[in-house]
């Protein structure tokens, strides 16, 4: 043993010269597989990872899910278009528009008129001359006004 080397360490064996020509022959050798062992081993990956043959088509979306998918775009397109719209809201009812046709006009006068003769139930709003007691001297006062040319009620 020499002054370097180390008594734990031991020298490398070497093969002898006829296995490694053996190895060395061996491991040149590409491995041969044949054709139908080949579509075999291919068969069964696209079975296990359920993949289509090659060469067929298989649709990715049936009718149903075309329609699904319209329907869904249809509907996200309705919801933006309808969140840009501005909502107005409904005119304020007129108190003084009996007949509920969204004008004020002289059918509202003789309305009035005939609920005050028959004793029927008159909203507040019939006060128009606000003396506390809904009469002829109410309905006069709304015709008038009505009629007025500056600026009607």
């Amino acid at each position: 043993m020499s002054v370097n080397e180390s008594p734990d360490k031991e020298a490398p064996e070497k093969l002898p010269p006829e296995i490694a020509a053996v190895l060395a022959k061996e491991a040149k050798v590409e491995p041969f597989v044949s054709a139908a062992r080949d579509q075999a081993i291919l068969a069964a990956a696209h079975a296990e990872l359920e993949l289509p043959e090659p060469g067929i088509l298989r649709p990715q979306f049936g009718p149903g899910r075309w329609l699904a998918i319209a329907a869904a775009i249809t509907l996200c397109f309705t919801i933006i278009y309808r969140s840009n719209q501005k909502f107005s809201e409904p005119a304020p009812a007129n108190a003084m528009d009996f007949n509920g046709d969204d004008t004020v006009d002289i059918l509202d006068v003789m309305l009035l008129a005939q609920r005050i003769e028959a004793n029927d139930d008159i909203p507040a709003a019939g006060d128009v001359n606000q003396d506390g007691a809904i009469d002829q001297a109410d309905v006069d006062a709304f015709a008038s006004n009505l009629v007025r040319l500056d600026e009607p009620i």
